[in-house]
């Protein structure tokens, strides 16, 4: 019989632990072999993911971890899965860094942090992981900076959402880098008077664009004729935004709204606003204010 329970073992290709507060470690001390999918979930005492747990899981092709104390850093044998394709990590509270060797994940296609309140940086030299086309990054207060070089070539969607240490100018963060970025999602975080401002140059492939709570924002500018592919844009709770370029916005967009951006919406009412002109030819249109 035990030997029939270790065939089966190595024959494990979903994982799925939920909510076990009293789980310790892993049976053999480490994990499957030919396991495709990983999900660890509200399993408080559970031994982080180390070398010794990861060392040939070259078939894991998903990884999902939420609120795992324990997790302190990603172990290094992360470079070992060659067919991760995506890898989540939410509410790790001690998560402090990712390895300082360079992530080569040659298959990665979706990057997701969250509500990892220590996280210091993004995986070191994120620009090699080429075939990542999403990455979101969100409440992760501690992170000041992007990783020098620039973000991953071919990423599609980018989120950005609460980093509140997050100060450095857009312009440092090399979007230009990324030349098949469509969709942009800045939440918090920047301290942007104008966006884009005169030294961020923007991917010419962004289709939406999603800007929201940032405080000091006082001006859209004309950096957005740039931007050939704009179909939609959106702004919200921006209080201090008053002004949208008086050359006009892309001829490409259909969709604009502005949401909670209190003095602005008087300048944009219909047909009587100083910004109606500039913004009646947009077939879709909203603008609200609480």
């Amino acid at each position: 019989m035990q030997a029939d329970n270790n065939k089966n073992t190595f024959c494990l290709e979903n994982l799925e632990i939920i909510s076990c507060p009293s789980l310790v470690r892993f049976p053999h001390g480490r994990l499957p072999t030919s396991l495709k999918m990983l999900k660890i979930w509200e399993c408080l005492q559970l031994e982080p993911l180390s070398d010794r747990i990861l060392p040939n899981n070259a078939s894991l092709e998903y990884i999902d971890i939420w609120n795992c104390p324990t997790l302190i850093s990603s172990p290094d044998s992360l470079n070992n899965l060659k067919c991760l394709m995506e890898l989540i990590i939410g509410n790790c509270q001690y998560l402090k860094y990712f390895p300082e060797i360079d992530l080569s994940l040659p298959n990665l296609r979706t990057l997701n942090i969250s509500n990892c309140a220590n996280l210091k940086s993004l995986p070191h030299q994120i620009l090699n992981l080429t075939s990542l086309l999403y990455l979101t990054v969100c409440n992760c207060p501690c992170i000041v900076s992007f990783p020098k070089g620039g973000l991953p070539p071919n990423l599609l969607s980018l989120e950005i959402w609460d980093c509140e240490q997050l100060k450095e100018p857009i312009s440092n963060w090399d979007l230009h880098t990324s030349t098949s970025l469509k969709d942009l999602s800045i939440v918090g975080g920047p301290a942007l008077v104008s966006f884009p401002d005169e030294k961020c140059l923007l991917p010419t492939t962004l289709v939406s664009i999603y800007i929201a709570k940032l405080n000091n924002l006082e001006s859209l500018s004309i950096g957005l004729l740039n931007l050939p592919s704009l179909e939609e844009l959106e702004v919200v709770d921006c209080p201090k935004l008053r002004s949208l370029p008086r050359e006009g916005l892309p001829t490409t967009l259909g969709r604009l709204r502005i949401r909670n951006c209190s003095l602005l919406k008087d300048q944009c009412s219909r047909e009587k606003g100083e910004y109606w002109p500039l913004i009646a030819s947009i077939p879709c249109v909203e603008i609200q204010s609480t």
